[in-house]
């Protein structure tokens, strides 16, 4: 096993090894000599001993012939000196990478993890929460269907079953778990809306108080614009003219018209078909046109000043 060691970012096996006849220190008797400051706990010591013998990762492929094999023992040496000095040390200490994770190190790259991962137990709940808010849940899918195995190299749909968790995930943490928060967190909005009498801050009120707020919104939901209030005054033609531009038919009327305007210019495509159809297109627009000319010539007529009175007339106008 090699380490990629900080803050110097060296590369140098886990454990001392034997080059021939030379020696060569590792991370751990580099970092973590004996009788210095660094040097492991005896606890820790038996700690790293009974994690690396129980090892399934690292070790794996160099003990499939026993225990006792020579390849076993060398790989859980290097286990071992790594787990006694770790990196996060102040001084500086051991990483291990194995496979290709050590090649990418050896070859001077950077072994580097999204930033979403599921190397701790933290670490996958937290992915988990995150992409149940659909936050880049993509990517951390599909880096888990190309995944192998710690320290390789993943490889093209390797995993596909995969993506079947995250679809499950995504359905039941964000479509069903989330909507429910905030179907309960509404719910318990109307029940607190209806208990206080459908005023905004009614519990602050007293009840003279809330019915008097209540009376001014239903009267203020009610519009009444009298444009005119001489009708008696008027000529026939005038106020016979003046209901007929606000009686429902002539509204309607005018809704129909202003619908074919809106047909007739999305039909509108460049290049047109043809000739004749952008003719009868343009026809139709200035028919409506004269439409609406005549409409607010006739409102006009009949409410005089009224007129810009109502909202609608001025943004007609």
């Amino acid at each position: 096993g090699s380490a990629s060691v900080h803050p110097q970012h060296w590369l140098m096996p886990c454990d001392s090894i034997l080059v021939g006849a030379t020696a060569v220190p590792g991370c751990r008797t580099t970092f973590c000599p004996s009788k210095s400051a660094w040097e492991p706990a005896d606890e820790e010591v038996e700690e790293c001993r009974r994690a690396c013998d129980r090892d399934l990762l690292f070790c794996e492929e160099s003990c499939a012939d026993g225990a006792g094999s020579a390849d076993c023992q060398v790989c859980r040496g290097h286990c071992r000196a790594a787990c006694e000095c770790p990196g996060d040390g102040p001084q500086g200490g051991c990483d291990p990478v194995a496979w290709d994770a050590g090649l990418c190190a050896e070859q001077g790259g950077t072994w580097a993890t999204l930033n979403q991962h599921f190397n701790t137990i933290g670490s996958g709940i937290l992915t988990l929460v995150e992409i149940s808010t659909t936050e880049g849940w993509v990517d951390v899918m599909l880096a888990a269907v190309d995944s192998r195995a710690p320290m390789l190299q993943g490889r093209l749909n390797e995993n596909q079953w995969a993506a079947v968790l995250f679809c499950v995930n995504i359905f039941v943490g964000s479509f069903f778990v989330l909507n429910l928060c905030v179907g309960v967190i509404v719910d318990r909005f109307n029940e607190e809306k209806h208990s206080s009498s459908h005023t905004k801050f009614s519990y602050m009120l007293t009840p003279a108080q809330a019915q008097w707020i209540a009376a001014q919104k239903q009267l203020g939901s009610k519009q009444m614009l009298f444009a005119i209030r001489n009708l008696n005054r008027l000529s026939h033609t005038r106020r016979s003219l003046f209901f007929f531009v606000n009686s429902p038919e002539f509204e309607h009327a005018v809704l129909g018209v202003i619908f074919v305007n809106c047909l007739a210019m999305a039909a509108v495509v460049f290049p047109g078909p043809d000739a004749s159809f952008t003719d009868v297109l343009e026809l139709v627009n200035y028919a409506c046109g004269g439409v609406f000319m005549l409409e607010a010539v006739l409102k006009i007529y009949a409410l005089r000043w009224g007129y810009v009175a109502d909202g609608w007339n001025v943004f007609d106008g």
